[in-house]
């Protein structure tokens, strides 16, 4: 009796044991999942935990095997210590779907995936191990098997012990954050002609260390993954990629004309004043050859992103919802359209006036695939633009919005009331509405939810733009601006 109670003991230290690996194991793999540990690495365990079936309703596997193997473990330590006639059942039974659960996964990994993971394999291994023990436990005690007599308080208690462990996690894990842009570093981040590459593969060419935001730290991994992408094509072409870019912009590239250079000056020439066209000829030609050649390479990459099938699904978490005024909306446009750009800016900031005129502009070329949304921004140093923001507002209420925005544009100066009511005026306003919108609560109340909203995205420049939720500080220059047009397919 004695012996049979000791083997007992040890059958259920063993089992114990077992469940515990599980918890590691599992633990280790939702670290990796999340960013925390690097742990796994080759192509096998990356394949793998970047397929789509390592998610289940967008929850990694791993979790689901943590959640199993704690309930095991629950269920094992309450035996050993406060044991119940058919507590056993509900370690064999859950342990049996395990089993199961897991020959579909070694399928997969070996038919399906054609890699393996060795972190998944052990934990198929431990579930067998649990299901073995629980099954020579039951056979040993004589109990029914598949039986769950006097044992519903257990499992709905570790039901219950499993569902708050799982809520902590996520909770814990949205709450902190983390520095993979809350996504799986083993995620398929890109795909060029097939062939998959993972966040991980991305970011040990990369040192985060020195780029805190989020939008930096995307352009960062897009550039690698364009590195990556000439490097395909230069293999092909059996070059290097300075070599094929040398060669790509010889073919591509035209001077730079006198007429070109006097252009730009005559532009631009209010930035020098005191300067001749002589005395920055060679600055100018300079910066245009400079744009010129960035204009090349970027179509160039474009190309390449279509020739190679490229796809990128980097993590874009950096992109922000701006939330509408939800007393008055400057919106021109379509409803919906392929690109939404949110411009916030002052009345009295001179790259406010360009951003405005751009992105009038830019509406007007691609007016079925772009639309615009206008909020004010009034910085506290320019001492006229809070009433200018409100006397727009009151512009808007009388449909002269555009044509009374770019009137104010004209004069960055301060203006006194009665200017702006003769602006409106002369646009065809009713003087009287306006004045008194002017001096309303409602039209501070909007420009109040404009900077509230300021606030919330926490910007302190203007002009500040979303392009579909991206964030800019500035109007983006012609090559970007290309490149991301040709990237939504707008085109004339």
């Amino acid at each position: 009796m004695i012996n049979r109670v000791m083997n007992i003991k040890y059958t259920l230290m063993f089992l114990i044991g077992l469940t515990l690996a599980g918890i590691f194991d599992c633990g280790a793999l939702v670290f990796l999942h999340f960013g925390a540990s690097d742990i796994c690495t080759g192509g096998g365990c990356d394949a793998v935990m970047s397929s789509s079936f390592s998610h289940v309703l967008g929850i990694p596997l791993s979790i689901f095997g943590l959640v199993y193997y704690f309930s095991l473990f629950t269920l094992s330590l309450r035996q050993r210590f406060f044991p119940r006639p058919h507590l056993m059942n509900w370690v064999f039974n859950l342990s049996s779907i395990g089993v199961l659960v897991s020959v579909y996964f070694v399928f997969l990994q070996a038919f399906i995936i054609g890699q393996w993971c060795p972190f998944c394999l052990i934990s198929a291994g431990l579930s067998l191990g649990v299901f073995l023990v629980s099954l020579f436990q039951i056979r040993k005690s004589s109990a029914p098997l598949l039986s769950f007599e006097n044992g519903k308080q257990e499992g709905v208690s570790v039901a219950f012990i499993s569902l708050v462990v799982f809520s902590v996690f996520f909770g814990t894990h949205y709450y902190k954050g983390n520095t993979s842009s809350g996504s799986s570093y083993s995620r398929v981040a890109a795909v060029i002609d097939g062939n998959p590459i993972t966040l991980r593969e991305i970011d040990k060419e990369l040192d985060l260390s020195f780029s805190k935001k989020k939008i930096d730290i995307y352009k960062k991994r897009l550039a690698i993954l364009e590195k990556k992408l000439l490097t395909v094509e230069a293999q092909e072409r059996g070059l290097s990629i300075g070599q094929l870019s040398k060669q790509i912009i010889q073919k591509e590239m035209t001077s730079i004309s006198d007429r070109d250079i006097k252009t730009f000056y005559e532009k631009n020439k209010y930035k020098f004043p005191g300067k001749s066209l002589k005395e920055l000829e060679a600055d100018i030609k300079y910066t245009l050859t400079y744009a010129h050649t960035r204009q090349v390479i970027l179509s160039f990459v474009s190309q390449m992103k279509k020739d190679h099938h490229f796809e990128n699904h980097l993590p874009k978490d950096f992109y922000l919802t701006i939330k509408p005024n939800p007393l008055l909306e400057s919106f021109i446009g379509p409803e919906k359209t392929k690109l939404v750009i949110t411009l916030f800016y002052d009345y009295e900031c001179i790259h406010c006036k360009k951003a405005f005129e751009k992105t009038l502009a830019l509406q007007k070329q691609y007016s079925n695939d772009v639309s615009v949304q206008f909020r004010n921004m009034p910085i506290s140093s320019h001492k006229g633009s809070h009433l200018k923001a409100i006397s727009a507002i009151c512009a808007q209420d009388q449909d002269i919005f555009i044509n009374y925005s770019q009137k104010l544009f004209e004069d960055l100066k301060p203006s006194k009331t009665l200017d702006l009511i003769e602006i409106a005026a002369a646009l065809g306003a009713d003087e009287a509405r306006f004045k008194s919108c002017l001096e309303s609560e409602n039209a501070a109340d909007i420009l109040d939810a404009d900077i509230e909203e300021t606030k919330r995205l926490s910007l302190t420049g203007t002009p500040s733009l979303f392009f579909n939720g991206e964030y800019m500080l500035g109007f983006p220059d012609e090559p970007v601006l290309n490149t991301l047009l040709n990237d939504l397919n707008i085109s004339d």
